[in-house]
Formats: structure tokens, sequence, C-alpha cells
């Protein structure tokens, strides 16, 4: 078990603008995890921005929170993107973690970022990726 700590964390105070500004929830530790997920259906992703939000079981009394990933960014996961966050409260906006929630004179900004990596299935003709894009 590889234990964590972090030095702020935002988890139950997301809240619609004008109160979003809420400074964190503060400090935590806890049992850094990393998982892996393996996709048996193909899926087609054109090119662009994407959510990606997880639904994990946990056990009762315990808290899933995200890792910031390590700045500054480097390809493939540049230009510097924002991590953002929704909840009921929210929905459907979203708000950017360090800059609308965190805040501050200077506000902190997140990274989150994935990769995903996978093969074109067929090959797709030039005039198809020029019209494509």
């Amino acid at each position: 078990m590889i234990l964590f700590a972090v030095v702020n964390t935002v988890l139950n105070g997301i809240n619609p603008v004008p109160n979003q500004t809420t400074a964190g929830e503060g400090a935590a530790t806890g049992q850094l995890v990393f998982f892996d997920v393996t996709f048996t259906t193909p899926f087609f992703l054109p090119a662009g921005h994407y959510f990606f939000v997880p639904q994990v079981q946990l056990p009762v009394g315990s808290q899933f929170f995200w890792l910031s990933a390590p700045r500054p960014t480097i390809p493939p996961f540049t230009p510097d993107l924002q991590g953002w966050i929704r909840n009921t409260n929210l929905a459907p906006d979203w708000l950017r973690i360090g800059t609308d929630i965190v805040g501050g004179a200077t506000p902190p900004t997140f990274n989150f970022s994935f990769s995903l990596t996978g093969f074109v299935p067929h090959p797709i003709p030039a005039l198809e990726l020029l019209l494509l894009d």
C-alpha cells in the first residue's frame, strides 16, 4: 500500500456561482491507487477534448479523489488544460478546480491526464482524414 499526502482537496465544497470559491477543504492522506481499463468493444473518438467521469465503488466511509498530474505538462498533454469538476449542484455546468473553486490572488491550476491508446482497425483514406479535420 502506498500512502500519499496532499495539501488541499475539493470534494464537497463545490457550489454554483456566485458562491463557487471555497478555498478547498484542506489536506488529506490516503492510499494511492493506479488503475488500468481495457475496453473490449471498439469505439471511435474524433479529435477533441473529453471529460472522463469514473464511477467506483468504495468501502463505506471512504472517499475518492483524483490526484492532479505533474506540471508543466508535456506532449501529448499540451496545451495546459485545467481540471474541471461538477456535482449535482452544478449540473449541467462545470467549474475549474483551481481557478473557480480554490481561488486566491494567484489561483492554482490542476491538471488531470489520462492516456488512451489503441489502433485503427482499418485504413482510412487520406481524403477522409482531410474531411474529418
